[in-house]
């Protein structure tokens, strides 16, 4: 399973390849209207940071700042 955080330009194309190339993938993001357009490729939603990593074997941190 991959967790992505931060779905801006680059966490959310990276999440969606990764949902269609068939991974389990979960986003978060701190601003939860970012995961709309990712509703077709059938990512989990996390509603936090903590909920996301926990089963991931890979995290990915696409974020602007340490914020």
């Amino acid at each position: 399973m991959i967790a992505v955080l931060g779905l801006g330009i680059m966490g959310s194309a990276l999440a969606r390849d990764a949902a269609r190339a068939g991974v389990a993938t979960v986003v978060w993001d701190r601003n939860p209207a970012r995961g709309a357009e990712l509703t077709s490729d059938n990512p989990t939603f996390a509603t936090s940071v903590t909920d996301a990593v926990r089963d991931a074997t890979v995290v990915v941190t696409m974020v602007a700042d340490a914020d």
